[in-house]
């Protein structure tokens, strides 16, 4: 959809706990535990938070399909 906004990722590290959990280059993250992400500070805020719960739930726009995964530490 035209409206989605996000945040696009352009490269991925493959060891890193978001490629194990999924996440691929073109994926565009929409949500991050609920919680839009539309810059880099609504990133990074949604990492600190991990650091306590180990967990995040990321809604992502892959091609024409929104799915949900979930990244683990």
């Amino acid at each position: 959809e035209p409206d989605d906004v996000g945040m696009l990722i352009v490269a991925i590290d493959q060891t890193a706990p978001a490629s194990r959990s999924g996440l691929k280059i073109g994926d565009l993250i929409i949500e991050i535990d609920k919680q839009a992400t539309t810059s880099i500070d609504d990133f990074k805020t949604a990492l600190r938070k991990q650091e306590k719960t180990k967990t995040l739930l990321f809604l992502v726009k892959r091609s024409t399909h929104h799915l949900y995964l979930l990244v683990k530490r």
